[in-house]
């Protein structure tokens, strides 16, 4: 994704020939929802597997995508005004996507891109779907439960304390728990800012690396990233391409793209003479078994397919790990909802044992 001005956006049309591979301006209105980017996906593949053409495809579905026609008309137009599908959607999904199309339709496989980009956001789609619906309850509990905190320490515990003639030595005035809470809430939202600001700075290998140091993500990461891999180097493989000619296509992508940087690496890593087993044994978010497929002796045909045949495993995994992740979500949220419920309760509880017992 870019943040491209005016000034940026008329540099990059002199860097960048019209025949080389485009991104679209970040400030975009048009872009498609994530179920519409699915809904979109899913009947495009269909179509093309039906034996539709992509403009026949295309045709077809401006009649029957409500909300979406006009999208869709203005894909068609740019269509036929020569430019490739994967230019012709840059405005509406996202920029990876649209460089993944476009690599796809200029050197590999349209068709089984767009199945993949379809198997993609729908299980993304699914995920957060999922994950929100998880998230209700138990967010809507820790809500109540803060409000009770929040209630008992500002009215019942000072209540209590006057009871006792000692409000100032036992629990302080209640303005000092809102001078605390107001210093807190501000310390952590500038220390949300400052990381997203650093984060929003990184390459987006950096972030990626970075993103690896999270111990309850990095599998789930890595598992993403290996389908990634496999299923973009196989159509491009399968097209008559060698690892070498695709690090090539993937370094000459726009330069603040992921797939850019990261065929730049593998690029200078080949040209100092290693070897692409070594090179995705030293990437910290590629699974290490892809290196037992780069095999000497082996055909690119042979690579291809058998990448092919990978991803498609992956993709069951990636799966399976989004829906065991999810699965602990939930009791993890409902553990911190019963610590905080005890808390509560010893809050309120031993300060009346308190009481009476200096009453007794």
């Amino acid at each position: 994704m870019l943040m491209l001005i005016e000034s940026g956006v008329n540099w990059l049309k002199k860097l960048w020939k019209p025949d080389k591979f485009q991104l679209r301006h970040k400030h975009n209105t048009k872009k498609l929802s994530a179920k519409q980017q699915v809904t979109f996906f899913e009947l495009l593949a269909d179509l093309l597997v039906a034996g539709f053409q992509l403009q026949a495809a295309l045709n077809f579905m401006q009649q029957i995508l409500s909300g979406q026609q006009e999208k869709i008309q203005e894909m068609i137009g740019c269509i036929e005004s020569g430019q490739a599908f994967g230019e012709a959607i840059m405005h509406y999904v996202d920029d990876d996507i649209s460089l993944q199309l476009q690599l796809a339709e200029a050197h590999g496989s349209l068709s089984d891109a767009i199945i993949a980009v379809a198997n993609t956001l729908r299980l993304h789609v699914q995920q957060v779907g999922q994950l929100k619906r998880l998230l209700q309850y138990p967010l809507c509990l820790l809500v109540m439960l803060g409000g009770m905190t929040i209630a008992i320490r500002v009215y019942l515990l000072p209540e209590l304390a006057s009871w006792q003639n000692n409000l100032q030595a036992t629990n302080g005035h209640p303005w000092s728990f809102y001078c605390a809470c107001g210093v807190g809430a501000v310390t952590l939202a500038t220390m949300f800012w400052g990381s997203m600001k650093w984060y929003r700075k990184r390459s987006p290998v950096q972030r990626l690396e970075w993103s690896m140091k999270i111990p309850i993500i990095r599998d789930l990461i890595r598992q993403h990233q290996g389908y990634r891999f496999s299923q973009n180097l196989s159509l491009l493989m399968r097209s008559g391409h060698s690892i070498q000619q695709v690090s090539q296509l993937y370094a000459n992508l726009p330069s603040k793209s992921f797939l850019a940087e990261f065929g730049q690496l593998m690029q200078n890593h080949l040209a100092q003479g290693y070897d692409v087993p070594s090179f995705i044994q030293k990437v910290p978010f590629l699974p290490a078994e892809l290196a037992l497929f780069f095999v000497r002796g082996k055909t690119n045909l042979q690579i291809a397919e058998d990448l092919r045949a990978y991803s498609q495993i992956a993709f069951q995994r990636l799966t399976t790990s989004y829906n065991r992740l999810l699965s602990i979500v939930q009791p993890l949220l409902f553990t911190l909802i019963a610590v905080a419920i005890v808390a509560i309760y010893a809050s309120m509880l031993l300060p009346m044992y308190k009481l009476m017992g200096n009453i007794s």
